[in-house]
């Protein structure tokens, strides 16, 4: 399945990302520099992609919880 999820990249922050959910490993929370967590999803080819959506959304959406249709 396909997901879209929200870019919390520095150079594309607020971009979407689209990731089949069969390439996603793990996702897990990563502690900034600033002391707040960033939602990093981990996939197959060792590529990481840090999200705006926090863990429990993440999860959510990868599991089909929530659906975005736009």
């Amino acid at each position: 399945m396909l997901i879209k999820l929200t870019n919390n990249n520095e150079q594309l922050k607020g971009m979407p990302i689209y990731l089949m959910t069969e390439h996603i490993v793990s996702v897990f929370e990563t502690p900034t520099d600033g002391g707040s967590l960033v939602t990093s999803v981990y996939g197959i080819r060792g590529d990481t992609w840090f999200v705006i959506e926090g863990l429990k959304e993440t999860i959510d959406i990868i599991n089909g919880d929530l659906i975005d249709v736009s």
